[in-house]
């Protein structure tokens, strides 16, 4: 029985490119508490080696639009993509992106510093 991919983690790679190999951070969806080598292997194109840096930080995305308060938690990489999508939306208002601590953190997001 496959485990259901529950899990976010960050993960530092090296991976074999056509023009030789890189590094870079990737997240790995997995349903145990650290991804297996082929998990990665799997999600991380070119996959040689890498190490677990554990979960993604979560941040609450607060806002108000005419239906009413909208809040999701998400990671850097979601506040920003839906935070982009939110500052087009004309009728949102009192946004914010809050830390684990309750701390505004909105203008740590460049989707909300233009």
């Amino acid at each position: 029985m496959q485990a259901i991919a529950t899990n976010r983690r960050l993960i530092a790679y090296t991976a074999r490119t056509d023009s030789g190999t890189t590094t870079g951070i990737a997240t790995v969806l997995t349903g145990r508490t650290r991804p297996t080598w082929a998990e990665c292997a799997e999600q991380i194109p070119g996959y040689i080696t890498g190490q677990d840096m554990g979960a993604p930080t979560l941040y609450t995305l607060r806002y108000r639009t005419a239906a009413g308060q909208v809040e999701r938690q998400l990671d850097a990489v979601g506040v920003e993509r839906i935070g982009r999508v939110v500052m087009r939306v004309r009728s949102a208002s009192d946004i914010a992106v809050l830390d684990a601590a309750g701390g505004d953190v909105t203008f740590d997001f460049a989707c909300f510093r233009n």
